[in-house]
């Protein structure tokens, strides 16, 4: 269906609707036409995600110009995030398709490819398993329905003692949560799909399985600085004190991913990891989205689950930047519908006195970042009781996370007076109080320094970096607006403000007359620091 530029115009509006917290959705086959496409931009999608685990390049390519169709008429920055399948562990197939792997017997897993399985043994497609196995260990198939242990370890196959069992099917997936993967990241079909997003207009790629800053730095020389990486965190290696601080430093955002962290981490700890890590991210100032089942019953209902409904709304109680659709939107019978319904819950959730005592919350903790005793004692006396008591108890990533901000950070100290002019604009914000929160973006970084202080205002982020424009998509709270040379002309901090002083009321973020509190520099072509704070007053031109 091809849409004509009054279609665009009538169904895509001026500005995101009212959620603050991005939404990312996955372009499958539910919703991979123009029309389909279009219809969830207008409904509050900030971010596509496109995943290459499945179809092909010939494929995406054709989604991502539809996507810069609709961009290019509706002047909204729209951003594309490429997500890596990363390595993956699958068994080969069985002479009967399939096989039931009972309770207490024994079973090999070797690298004979060629040969079909048996009821006593099947072939793994990535051999080099083995070299990092060891008795004890867990091997956790189909999802982690079928749990068995290794009882003799060999360079070229294992046996093992099935703990859990159940019917295993052809080509089922499996994983290590006890050791750490032997395949390097990323991987051999990583690096030609990079190759291939080189040459599209995609602004972000997710970089899956990350272990540690190593598997970040690899991808970094590969992908280079234009693009945005995105480490989803999946492994327990990754949540090791070692490794968890510098993955997030390393990336421009992280992903939640709570699938396969479910299975290799220890599940019961899987909320307490996504509200540490969250508030870890907004401390480093990286965007952080939660993904993995947020509204799965939605792929087939109209309604989600009670616990749906309770999983999303906290996401948004952990001030986390964004929340993703994965099967919902990519298979769904109604992808629409699942979006329109997450933003809504997104937005009724905002607006509670729970979300605003946790932003408060959240201000008073980045307020003593300075002081690497004080940020201690405000999270501990200001986070939630089972946050806390992790922090306590646990050896691996909760620890860590009490080391993170408790660290002095250079980046921090080198930028003390940009972040306490954000901390003041947002104050100022408050006591006039404005709906809208102002400023000429140079990069990322600028923009983070006061969405990661979720102030009550919406933030207007003006920049003529189209790259920064989309990257902000990711960045909670944020309106992106793209300058273009040849609307705009040669930019100054004067033509910065009256331009400033009209574009809230153009995206119906404010009437005529209400207050804006603009934050910037003079002359404005010095990035990463403020050194002006202005109140202004909206204008209808």
């Amino acid at each position: 269906m091809s849409v004509t530029p009054l279609d665009i115009e009538t169904i895509v509006p001026p500005v995101k609707p009212a959620a603050r917290t991005k939404i990312v959705a996955t372009i499958g086959p539910a919703c991979n036409t123009e029309s389909k496409l279009l219809e969830l931009f207008s409904t509050g999608v900030d971010v596509f995600r496109l995943n290459f685990s499945h179809g092909e390049f010939t494929e995406k390519a054709e989604v991502i110009s539809i996507l810069r169709k609709i961009e290019g008429k509706s002047k909204k920055p729209l951003t594309i995030m490429a997500d890596l399948p990363g390595p993956k562990l699958r068994i080969c197939k069985f002479e009967m398709g399939q096989t039931m792997l009972e309770n207490g017997s024994l079973f090999t897993f070797d690298s004979q490819v060629d040969v079909l399985g048996t009821d006593s043994r099947i072939a793994v497609d990535s051999p080099e398993i083995f070299s990092a196995l060891k008795v004890g260990d867990r091997i956790l198939l189909d999802d982690g329905h079928i749990q068995v242990s290794v009882t003799e370890a060999f360079t070229d196959k294992c046996v093992c003692k099935v703990i859990s069992g159940g019917p295993l099917k052809n080509r089922k997936g499996f994983n290590l949560p006890d050791s750490p993967l032997p395949a390097s990241i990323p991987t051999e079909q990583d690096k030609e799909i990079i190759k291939f997003v080189l040459t599209q207009d995609i602004d972000a790629v997710a970089l899956s399985f990350v272990q540690t800053p190593d598997d970040v730095s690899r991808a970094r020389e590969l992908i280079g600085d234009d693009l945005m990486i995105i480490s989803k965190l999946e492994k327990p290696t990754a949540l090791e004190r070692k490794n968890l601080e510098s993955i997030i430093d390393l990336s421009d955002g992280i992903m939640i991913a709570r699938g396969d962290m479910g299975i290799e981490a220890d599940v019961l700890k899987l909320a307490l990891y996504q509200k540490d890590i969250a508030s870890i991210c907004r401390l480093r100032g990286k965007p952080c989205i939660i993904a993995t089942m947020m509204l799965d019953s939605m792929t087939k209902a109209l309604i989600p689950t009670r616990a749906e409904i309770c999983d999303t709304a906290n996401a948004v109680l952990d001030l986390s930047d964004a929340t993703m659709l994965s099967a919902e939107t990519a298979v769904g019978k109604h992808p629409n519908h699942v979006v329109s319904f997450m933003e809504s819950l997104l937005s009724k959730t905002e607006r509670s006195d729970h979300w605003m005592r946790n932003a408060l919350m959240n201000r008073k903790q980045l307020a003593h970042t300075d002081s690497p005793k004080e940020c201690g004692s405000v999270l501990e006396d200001h986070t939630p009781v089972g946050v806390v008591h992790s922090f306590r108890e646990s050896d691996s990533l909760l620890k860590s996370a009490r080391l993170i901000i408790s660290k002095k950070d250079h980046k921090y100290q080198r930028d003390r007076i940009a972040d306490s002019m954000a901390q003041a604009a947002v104050l100022v914000g408050e006591a006039i109080p404005a709906r809208v929160i102002a400023l000429y973006a140079h990069s990322l970084r600028d923009v983070q320094r006061i969405s990661r202080l979720r102030p009550n205002a919406d933030i207007l982020a003006m920049t003529s970096d189209q790259h920064v424009a989309r990257g902000l998509n990711f960045m909670w709270g944020v309106h992106p607006v793209f300058m273009t040379k040849e609307e705009y002309g040669q930019l100054s901090y004067s033509k910065i403000v009256d331009v400033c002083k009209t574009f809230p009321t153009r995206l119906h973020l404010l009437k005529d007359e209400e207050k804006i509190v603009f934050i910037g520099t003079k002359p404005i072509d010095v990035p990463n620091t403020y050194n002006r704070l202005r109140i202004l007053n909206a204008k209808v031109e």
